[in-house]
């Protein structure tokens, strides 16, 4: 699971993706987000549609280079802040579905 870190300053907020996150090294950190793979439909200029977990959205892709239709993105509020490989994607998405599981459980 991808989780998105953000550490803020006085002058701004700084995101540092982490792929792996152990609780010892949480120290300092001040607020957390969660990065969603979507799946990418199509593409028009800097705008992705994008497949996740079933919905479609659009998103900017304004900080990812070469986005190809097919690839995965990591999205988050919006934009996608990176490519991830499908079978780590298609992994993250598992995870998902087994959260809504046990939520309706």
């Amino acid at each position: 699971m991808h989780i998105c870190f953000y550490e803020q300053s006085e002058e701004n907020i700084v995101c540092v993706l982490k792929t792996v996150v152990k609780t010892s090294k949480l120290g300092g950190v001040k607020y957390m987000c969660l990065a969603i793979p979507g799946k990418v439909i199509k593409i028009e200029g800097k705008i992705a549609e994008v497949e996740i977990l079933g919905v479609k959205r659009e998103v900017s892709i304004d900080l990812i280079k070469d986005v190809k239709e097919g690839e995965y993105l990591l999205i988050h509020t919006g934009c996608a802040i990176d490519k991830i490989d499908e079978v780590e994607a298609q992994k993250t998405i598992e995870l998902f579905r087994e959260l809504e599981e046990l939520k309706d459980a």
